[in-house]
Order: C-alpha cells, then structure tokens, then sequence
C-alpha cells in the first residue's frame, strides 16, 4: 500500500458510446478507465474488477467494505459508478461516506428500470421526477435518508458532466427537507456518580484500556474519533499538569492523523484516575509490543481482551454495557441506562455549561457554531425538572417577600431565561433552559404557540394580561391600513395563546390532584 500521490486531480478523459436497448449508453472508455484502476491501489489491495472493495483506513488498523453487486447493474453503468467511487477517494471522502454514497446510488438506479431511463438522461426535470418517486412510492423513508440520496445523486450528475457523459446544461435537484433531529441529552447526573464512584473505587478490577477510554471520554471535551491510535508517549506529567496527545481528524482514506494536545492541571482525583489508567495501560501496550502485527505496534490502546489488535469503539461501548447492567443504572423513570462513548461527551459538556462562556466552550469542543455546542449541553429530563423547578420556587419565593404589584414585579424580576427568549435567542443552557425544542426558530412566539416543551409559568399571567390590553388598545387606535396592524395582531395572538396554555395547564394540574 502506498502513500498519497503528490499530486491528484479529477481524472478526465474521452468516452465511448454503445447501444444498449432503446438509448446509447455513453461510458469511460479503457483508458480513463485503467487510469482510475492504477488510482484504487493508493486506497484498496483489491482489484477494480472485484465485486467488492476492502478499504483500510485510521492507518490500515480498519477496513471498510465496498460491494457492488447490490446495484445489479449492466458493465457499462458498473464501471461507470466504480469510476466516481475512487473519484470520491481521491477527494478525500472516507470510504465509510463512499459506502453510503454507493448505498443511496441503488435508489437511483432502481428508479431508472422502474422508468425506463438510464443516467446519461439526468436532468433537472429528472430529478425533479426522481424526488417525487422517492416520496411517493418509497414513502417510508424519512427525511434525512432522503436528502442523503439525493446527494449523492447531485454528486453522481456532478462527475458524469465532468466526463462528458450528460449533457453539460446545469442540473439542479431539489433543496434539501428541514429534518427533525432528536434533542441530544446527556445522562442523569445521579447515574454519572454511580458510574463514576465505580470506575474511580472499581479500577483494579477493570482492563486498563477500558479504564483509560473512559476518563479520556469523560473529561475531552473536543471530538476524536481515533482515541485508539494514541501513541505510547502521548500523554507526560510536567509539574501538576497533564498532557494528552489525543488524534482528532475525521476518519478519511489512508489518512495520518492529526494528533492535538490536550492539557489538565493534575490537582484532582479524575486526573489522579487517568493518570493511573495511562500508566498501567502503557506498561501493557509496552509488554505486547512484539505479540503484534506491524500496523498495531507504537500505540497505547493495545485492547487486554483482543491483544492482537487495538481496542476500538464498539469494543468499549459492550463492556460499558455491562457495566451498566452489572450496575442496574436506571434513569428518573426507572427505565434501564445505557451508556455509550459519545453520551460520555454530553456529560462533560452539559457540566462546564454552566460555568463556561458559551463561546470558550466552542472552542474547547472544537465545533464550528454555537449551536453546536448547545445541542450537547442539553441535560436529562430528569436534571431539567430539578433545574426547573429550583427556578420556579425562587420565583414564588421573590414573589410572596416583595412589596411590589405583582405587574411591577415580573416586569423587573424575570428570570434571565425569559429576557432571553424575549432577545430571540431560545436555544440556551444551564440554569437558564426553559425549552429544550432544538429545531425551533429562534423567536419567543415559536416556544410559546406550538412548542411542546414549553413550560408556562403562572407568574407570568399579569405580564401576560397586561401585554394582550396593550396590543388591544393599540389596535383599536390602529388605521386598517398602517403597517403595524399584521404585528400587533401576531403579538395578541401569541400573548392570548401563552394564558390559554397556562389555563390549561393549571386545570391538567388541578383534575390530576
């Protein structure tokens, strides 16, 4: 296996026409296409003849399968779609994006037999046609399934323009469907502390690899996707502090990781634990060194259950199972905890929320926006029923000791998570979350008509009376034809809404007790 080469460009070349059935198909011909078969031996020992592809990647420790003979398709299609498969490797996709690129193709071409169609007819009307039939007749698919195949149909139209193969006119498909994510939370902190109390008093017990995956997991908080190709000197103490040498690049073809330093002042008993983790686990990469194959040999996660090979992730996430279930973990509603390595991130990130700006969170998590970040600072259902009402009795109790009218008192006392979704910020964190709808137009009006999770609180009823006499009056003074009269009308509906949910709300209350 080679490396990359110096340097590598999208292949082009003449093509050729044959007849199959009714239309000429246009295909590659031999020599762009033997260009591309000497391009797979930088990313694959297989041949392009082969029905199915082994790609190593994370440095050859994993490999990923490419099958081909799912598309049922005619050698000229096949050698085509095996053309714009190492097309996509050469642009740096990781051959787990180019199987899910190959996976969604086989709509496509399902879709051209239904039809009788073959690609060298793609167009915008086509993928028009392409978009109904997949709402129409494959009906089960959600969204983001969806918007993944037509992607990878836009990228598909894209490399046969490039080759000449359809016509060059610009194809557009569809805009992409708003999904609907789940909000992400992070476990109940009660069962954190019994995790956390077993891993700290539990150690000896626990393989050392296991031990290290956790606290690096529990304490990181940017991303890594290759805590297994840490090396034997990634980490050293300096004084009292730690130093971590962690890889943080996405997992792409043949890649070498980018390795970021990480750095923890060793004055706690969580550094304490990892430190011990590291140490016994490095005395033990250390022993099997010789017992492993070439492409294992200078890493630290040298697995205790496997050693031949590195732990990987699916490796720690069963034993964190069984741990869980050892444990008998359960969630504020009694239902069975499962933890996994990336629910681990949650916790840490949901923890410095608190204290954290938002913007030196981001950074530290690496992620690209804010609203990233928020998505995982979101606690569990059972902490933001504590959070909530720890608010709402604070509220009471300022209410019941001030001297204040009660208008004159939410005016002046409202929590900071009701100023700010009056400032058009709702996604927020900590102490101040009032809503933990992630897909929701940043505006209060949104949270307080159709937001399920939006919580009324009674104190607010006087604001609330006192904004709808408001917005009445203005509309009464209001010409039929001023500019203002579509704002003030959404502004009554939306304060007329928040007392009908709060109204219904306290008599949900009432007919429960």
């Amino acid at each position: 296996m080679g490396g990359y080469p110096e340097k590598v460009t999208e292949l082009n070349g003449p093509s050729l026409s044959i007849v199959v059935g009714p239309n000429p198909i246009t295909y590659i011909d031999d020599d762009a296409f033997m260009q591309y078969a000497t391009m797979l031996k930088t990313y694959s020992d297989s041949s392009i003849e082969d029905a199915v592809w082994y790609c190593p990647y994370q440095q050859g420790t994993k490999l990923k399968k490419l099958c081909f003979s799912h598309l049922h398709l005619s050698d000229c299609e096949l050698r085509t779609v095996k053309a714009f498969m190492i097309s996509l490797l050469i642009k740096g996709f990781s051959p787990t994006t180019c199987a899910q690129h190959l996976s969604n193709l086989s709509y496509l071409f399902s879709f051209f037999r239904e039809k009788n169609f073959d690609y060298t007819m793609l167009s915008t009307r086509m993928a028009q046609m392409f978009h109904n039939w997949l709402m129409q007749d494959i009906v089960c698919l959600p969204t983001g399934k969806v918007n993944r195949i037509e992607n990878a149909a836009k990228n598909f139209a894209k490399f046969l323009q490039n080759h000449g193969l359809i016509s060059q006119d610009n194809i557009t498909f569809p805009a992409p469907q708003k999904t609907e994510s789940n909000v992400r939370r992070a476990p109940d902190k009660l069962v954190m502390q019994k995790l956390d109390k077993y891993f700290f008093f539990q150690s000896e017990s626990i393989d050392s690899d296991i031990l290290c995956q956790y606290w690096i997991h529990r304490l990181v908080l940017s991303r890594f996707s290759e805590v297994s190709l840490m090396r034997l000197d990634s980490f050293q103490i300096k004084g009292n502090l730690l130093e971590l040498e962690i890889p943080t690049m996405k997992e792409t073809p043949l890649h070498h990781p980018v390795y970021r330093k990480f750095n923890r002042y060793w004055e706690g008993a969580v550094e304490s634990a990892l430190v011990y983790a590291l140490q016994r686990q490095r005395a033990y990469a250390q022993s099997r060194q010789m017992d492993l194959p070439e492409k294992y040999r200078g890493y630290l996660m040298v697995s205790t259950s496997h050693p031949t090979r590195l732990l990987q992730t699916r490796d720690f996430n069963a034993a964190l199972g069984k741990i869980c279930e050892q444990l008998q973990l359960k969630d504020f509603e009694g239902n069975p905890v499962h933890i996994t390595s990336h629910m681990l991130r949650h916790v840490e990130v949901c923890n410095a929320a608190d204290t954290v700006p938002l913007e030196e969170l981001q950074q530290a998590c690496g992620h690209k926006t804010v609203s990233t970040t928020i998505g995982y600072g979101y606690p569990s259902v059972g902490d933001e029923l504590q959070i909530n009402r720890a608010i709402f009795e604070s509220i009471s109790k300022t209410s019941q000791e001030s001297t204040e009218s009660p208008t004159e008192l939410f005016q002046c006392v409202l929590p900071r998570r009701f100023q700010k979704m009056a400032k058009n910020t709702v996604r927020f964190v900590g102490n101040d979350c009032i809503c933990q709808e992630t897909n929701c137009t940043p505006q209060y009006e949104y949270c307080i008509t159709q937001c399920e999770y939006f919580v009324p609180d009674e104190r607010y009823i006087p604001m609330a009376k006192q904004l709808c006499d408001k917005y009445e009056k203005a509309l009464m003074n209001c010409s039929q034809n001023s500019d203002d009269i579509d704002f003030l009308k959404s502004q009554l509906n939306v304060w007329e809404v928040f007392l009908k949910r709060a109204e219904d709300s306290e008599n949900k209350e009432t007919q429960n007790e």
